[in-house]
């Protein structure tokens, strides 16, 4: 696992044995300016890296502007459609506002075009896809 972005309020990781890229939200409000941007140097590097799996640890994440819901289904997840994303994983905030949103967001017909799964932990996720992909040995080490 390799860090490819780091700000105040996101660090992006990704394995491209393991075909990951993880995205870190770390604890704080995000301004719709930062979460656009973060999403966009994710799908960047998905992009660049071939990933199938889009892990987003939302855990510390706190809420976020209901703007960002339009967009999110609009331009982002339209984007990620159109990458080498075949499954996305979610490990939930610990703010239940975001949950909400978050909830809203996945239950739109739109997002409905990538499998999700609700996970516990960004560890998990690497298990879970891990599991399902056994030739794909992950470093789970810093998680």
């Amino acid at each position: 696992m390799q860090t490819y972005f780091e700000s105040n309020f996101v660090r992006i990781d990704a394995d491209a044995k393991l075909s990951v890229l993880v995205l870190h939200w770390k604890p704080g409000r995000v301004s719709p300016h930062i979460y656009q941007q973060a999403l966009l140097e994710g799908l960047r590097w998905v992009q660049e890296l071939d990933l199938q799996f889009w892990v987003s640890n939302q855990r510390h994440m706190e809420s976020f502007s209901l703007w960002m819901e339009a967009w999110t289904l609009d331009t982002w997840y339209d984007r990620l459609t159109h990458t080498s994303i075949i499954g996305m994983l979610l490990v939930e905030s610990d703010d239940e506002f975001n949950r909400q949103i978050t909830h809203h967001i996945w239950d739109r017909p739109e997002a409905r075009k990538l499998p999700l799964v609700r996970i516990d932990s960004a560890y998990e996720a690497l298990e879970w896809i891990a599991y399902r992909a056994p030739s794909m040995v992950p470093d789970l080490r810093g998680f």
